[in-house]
């Protein structure tokens, strides 16, 4: 959300410039996924991964990245709904309290 004024300047100039936009195809989609899931399998690969309990912090962060993809495509990039999104998702579920 910080850079997000500065990439539509960024696309519009180029816009402007007459720079055509192309939606990736599906190899592309396809090679980005397999990319991704290899560089999963050689983190978690690692011998230090076990130790370390990656497994369980690399799920966490697939999961999490996977939940505010969503969230990011029903919002779009309203900063308002974002902080929203964040005080109901994160920090409403935080204490302050002593316990």
């Amino acid at each position: 959300m910080a850079y997000r004024e500065e990439d539509d300047a960024a696309l519009k100039e180029g816009l402007d410039h007459g720079v055509k936009l192309a939606e990736p195809g599906q190899a592309l989609i396809a090679s980005y996924d397999e990319q991704k899931g290899k560089e999963v399998a050689r983190v978690l690969g690692d011998p230090r991964a076990e130790k370390l309990e990656l497994k369980g912090v690399v799920d966490a962060l697939m999961k999490n990245v996977d939940k505010w993809t969503k969230i990011l495509d029903e919002i779009g990039h309203d900063p308002d709904k974002y902080e929203e999104k964040l005080r109901e998702e994160i920090y409403s579920k935080i204490s302050v309290a002593d316990d």
